[in-house]
């Protein structure tokens, strides 16, 4: 299992990137990782120099993807219209999964419009609760609401763009917690049909959050919730094996911010310690790639080792691993207890008897 990992994470054809045109942003989420960061915008070098990175891949990688991220990318339109012409033009590379991850507001018709042209594939937006949960978690910058044009704006790309995958996450946080059943039912019933997906991710506690984060026991008691009173069975917990990657553990993955530097992972953005080099010089730090990709799983960890769901537990975040590399605390990285999980097989064992 271990070789079909490092598999995975070596033997790819596809230069996979994810984007940032700007670190500015119209929300101030009480969460946010990203605070504080400079709020400038990619200039045209940068874009040049991008494309230059991309053509130093066409000797190893015979596709592009692109993912676009923040900040808000919508605040940096302009550049990522540029950017996708100079990449239909002068990439070496042909763009075959294209997507973006925004918090929704600033969508238009004309923006919808425009990526249709460009085969955008995958939409991420959160929404984070009920309207009023929402709406104090989902800030405007300006102390504005955002919930009910977000909404609209989902109905919309699936008008607009019927075959483009909408993905609605829920930031999940003691704040919010018990809200999510209610508002996965309601959501599948309003876009029962379309191509919209609904999941849940728990906030990751970092040193800008303001809210309480999940311990492990209250992430096991989320999902059996939703399984045992909400009777929600389509999203669950259940371990499986997966020698799938992130980016920071495939090698042809990287982040891209609007100064050209480059990470591995997307939380690591403007931490300028943390970056592996930049478009201009390439890859520089490949002691920091080696940790990410090989040095930082579970394979690595003489806890997950000896853990009774070892090998098919996916060993929890390696950037997590890396922030804790060196504390003589013991950090907790498992993010459920075992016997919680016992319990959950047991639910779904019930329910599978059932039908």
């Amino acid at each position: 299992m271990e070789y079909l990992k490092r598999l995975k994470s070596f033997g790819g054809k596809t230069l996979s990137l994810v984007i940032a045109p700007t670190l500015a942003c119209n929300f101030a989420c009480p969460y946010c990782y990203e605070a504080n960061l400079p709020l400038s915008l990619m200039d045209e070098k940068v874009e040049n120099g991008i494309i230059d990175f991309i053509n130093s891949f066409s000797s190893r990688c015979d596709s592009l993807e692109i993912c676009w991220e923040g900040g808000e990318p919508l605040l940096g339109i302009d550049k990522i219209k540029s950017l996708l012409e100079r990449i239909e033009t002068k990439s070496s590379l042909p763009l075959t999964y294209h997507s973006i991850i925004t918090n929704g507001y600033l969508l238009s018709e004309e923006m919808l419009n425009y990526f249709k042209t460009k085969n955008l594939n995958f939409v991420q937006i959160t929404i984070d609760g009920k309207e009023a949960t929402h709406n104090k978690s989902r800030i405007l910058k300006n102390g504005g609401n955002s919930y009910e044009r977000i909404i609209n704006n989902i109905d919309m790309v699936t008008r607009v763009m019927p075959d483009c995958l909408v993905v609605v996450r829920t930031n999940v946080h003691e704040g919010n917690k018990d809200e999510f059943g209610s508002i996965y039912k309601d959501f599948c019933m309003r876009w029962e049909g379309k191509k919209v997906r609904l999941f849940p991710a728990f906030v990751m506690p970092n040193s800008n959050c303001k809210v309480s984060c999940c311990t492990p026991q209250d992430k096991t008691d989320f999902f059996l919730n939703l399984k045992r009173k909400e009777d929600i069975q389509s999203i669950n917990f259940i371990p499986r094996h997966n020698v799938g990657s992130c980016s920071a553990t495939s090698e042809n993955s990287y982040v891209i911010a609007p100064d050209g530097y480059l990470y591995k992972c997307w939380n690591d953005i403007g931490i300028k310690d943390r970056s592996v080099g930049n478009v201009f010089d390439g890859v520089t730090n490949n002691t920091l790639i080696a940790k990410y990709m090989v040095g930082s799983d579970k394979y690595s960890d003489t806890q997950c080792i000896s853990c009774s769901l070892f090998p098919i537990c996916d060993g929890g975040c390696n950037r997590h691993r890396l922030d804790n590399e060196g504390q003589d605390v013991k950090y907790p990285l498992c993010p459920f207890t075992e016997e919680g999980v016992a319990d959950y097989l047991y639910e779904h064992y019930k329910s599978c008897v059932n039908k």
